[in-house]
Formats: structure tokens, sequence, C-alpha cells
């Protein structure tokens, strides 16, 4: 597994991606708190430099996060992960809930019911990959301005490189739990994040409505003018979010 590290705090915090981003596609993030955090971003399983799992395995990225905060002796940390990398957060969170300080979850992909990805995805994903890997850096670089003409210019660069490092036979090895099985032993302080209503984001008014009402301990905050990648879209509302949350918990 591979990992990228700034700031040398106390406090820890891992940063887990979304699918077809890498690591570093955290920075802008990382850098705003690494003055209060140890931050590490992870390349997760076929993404970035991080080799594939074994060809009949399902991923278990619980397993892969605790590997790696053993490695660099971290027994307690906050996580922070966006779409399935929210995803991979609750998994950790439910299998090593006592290593987790909060929880911060940025529009995650959470279905009513357990699920694999379809062949039909499988096959989308790679299609929508092989197209990028025809075309130069810059190129993918330039798309990605066009898509996303509100994002930063510091985004592009990992975004483009993650495009064109992810191995897209990973989707075969997801298994995207229902979000009442996922949650059901999250114990730690936990924030959802999400856009606004009409925008493109993941999680549904009514199913965050449904999780906090199930879990107390569970809050969910909407940050304005963005969707599905809510601190790209709006940086500054996303970070006022998540520090003030984590100032709550003592951090």
């Amino acid at each position: 597994m591979v990992y990228h590290r700034v700031g040398k705090q106390e406090h820890t915090i891992l940063l887990l991606h979304g699918l077809g981003d890498n690591g570093l596609c955290w920075s802008r993030t990382a850098q705003a708190l690494a003055g209060d955090f140890t931050v590490i971003m992870l390349d997760s399983r076929g993404h970035g430099g991080s080799s594939m799992p074994p060809e009949d395995a399902i991923h278990d990225p619980a397993e892969d996060m605790r590997a790696v905060l053993d490695h660099l002796g971290v027994e307690r940390t906050v996580v922070l992960g966006h779409s399935i990398g929210a995803i991979a957060a609750c998994q950790f969170a439910s299998a090593y809930g006592a290593r987790i300080a909060a929880l911060v979850l940025e529009d995650p992909t959470f279905r009513n019911e357990s699920s694999t990805p379809s062949e039909r995805m499988v096959a989308a994903y790679a299609k929508q990959i092989e197209r990028f890997r025809e075309m130069s850096s810059a190129e993918v670089m330039a798309e990605g301005r066009m898509q996303h003409p509100i994002w930063d210019v510091s985004e592009f660069e990992a975004w483009a490189e993650g495009k064109l490092q992810v191995n897209p036979a990973i989707l075969k090895h997801f298994v995207f739990p229902g979000w009442r099985h996922l949650l059901e032993r999250v114990e730690a302080p936990t924030l959802m994040i999400r856009g606004e209503p009409g925008s493109d984001r993941a999680l549904a008014a009514v199913t965050a409505e449904a999780i906090t009402a199930c879990h107390p301990q569970i809050q969910s905050a909407v940050v304005e003018n963005a969707g599905h990648n809510v601190r790209r879209e709006n940086f500054a509302g996303f970070l006022r979010v998540v520090v003030d949350f984590l100032r709550r918990q003592g951090m």
C-alpha cells in the first residue's frame, strides 16, 4: 500500500479517496489540516501506486487501513473519506471502532441494500478509463477543467493522474454493504457532509434523515453550491464544517 504523509502533529487524520482518484487528490485538504494533524493520504487498492488485491479476493479496505496504521505506529485516528472512500471509512470504523477518534463522510455512496457492481457498470467504467489512457496527461487535465470549471486549478494534476493510474478491474472486487448493516457497529462521533438538493450528490436527503434517526451519534451537514465533490466545489464551506466538527471533538 502506498501512502503520502504531511504534518507532524499529535492527532492523526487518514484521508480516503473515491473511485478513480488517488491519495494526492486530497493535497489541498491535507495542507489545510497539516497545522493541526499528521495527515495520511492513502492510495487505495488498484489506485495510485497501490497494488491490486488477489484475483479472486473481495476487497477489504479495513484490513488495508489497519496494516498501514500499524506500520506507522498510529493507534487512533480521525478518518475522512469521500464517496466509496467514505464507505471504506465506515468499514474500518465497524471492524476497529476503538481506533477511530471521529469519522467524516464526504457524500458517501450509501446503498439501501447490499450489492456488487454489475457487469454493465464494470464494462462501462473500463471503457471510460481506456479512453483516458489514449490521452496525454495534459489532455486529461484539459477535459477535467471543462467538466469541472469551478474547481480550483490545483485539483486537476492529481485528478488526471488518478484516472491514468487506476486499474478499472478493481470494481470487480467491491461489495457495497447496505447502510443499515454497515453502520450498525459504528459508534464514533460521525459527520456526514453532502451537497445541496438538485446537485449530483450521491447521498439523498431521505437516506441521511433515516441514518441520523437510527444513529444519534451521526450528524449531517449540507454544504451549499456543491454536489458529489463537496470539497472541490466549495472548499471553504467543506473545510468550515469539518474543522468545526473536529474542534467539537476536542481536536
